[in-house]
């Protein structure tokens, strides 16, 4: 039986747009979850390629924590509980990667009074687009384990009803290093500048080397990675 706060979709162009357009209409879901997701969107509004039964699409809605202190750390625990039930690493800020391929990715949107986070995770793929061949995989593809994925959302969802949400970095620190796969990473700054991560600092910052410069940065969307 599907939970009443549940969405639960055929199709959808967005779980992240509907989960919103719920939103406006005066409805709380706690979950929106699409079998299919056409229009599907990343950070800096890259295109996430999903298929029909090969891709887990889900916007997981968080009320409540409209004062929390560190709110980039709410999507940083879902990566977390996502990176746990799959067996995979884990790099800064939220994505999950395996054998240096991105598996999934999380989007953190606000609005007074809620957190949207959208999960997209491939699952059962064994090709992808030719621009994508040398930076995705699937969890099929690195475990040779198939999922269902409204199974593994009621998977998360259940995981997620158990979550205490993080105030400090020092309350993550702990299970994320054990996945974490982001030093050495590259990314682009604002500017143009390129920084290579060194880790992540006391606060769920990155820290990066740029030149000869240690620098540390919060927003994740000041600047994009390096496939």
């Amino acid at each position: 039986m599907i939970p009443a706060d549940w969405v639960v979709l055929d199709s959808v162009d967005s779980t992240q747009l509907e989960a919103f357009r719920r939103l406006d209409v005066g409805e709380r879901p706690r979950i929106v979850f699409a079998h299919d997701q056409v229009s599907g969107k990343g950070r800096f509004d890259r295109t996430w390629h999903s298929l029909r039964g090969e891709s887990l699409t889900m916007s997981l809605l968080v009320y409540g924590e409209e004062a929390h202190p560190a709110p980039w750390l709410i999507g940083m625990r879902v990566a977390l509980l996502a990176a746990s039930l799959v067996d995979c690493g884990l790099r800064w800020p939220n994505d999950l990667v395996s054998g240096g391929r991105k598996l999934g990715g999380i989007l953190t949107q606000h609005r007074t009074g809620v957190f949207v986070i959208g999960l997209g995770m491939n699952l059962n793929q064994t090709e992808f687009p030719d621009e994508l061949t040398t930076v995705a995989t699937s969890v099929l593809l690195e475990t040779g384990r198939s999922c269902d994925p409204l199974a593994l959302a009621e998977d998360i969802a259940s995981a997620m009803a158990d979550i205490r949400w993080p105030t400090s970095w020092n309350e993550l620190s702990v299970d994320w290093m054990l996945r974490d796969a982001t030093p050495g990473k590259k990314y682009v700054q604002g500017d143009g500048s390129v920084l290579t991560a060194i880790g992540i600092g006391p606060q769920g910052e990155l820290l990066g080397e740029c030149g000869a410069e240690t620098v540390s940065v919060f927003a994740a969307d000041a600047f994009s990675e390096i496939a």
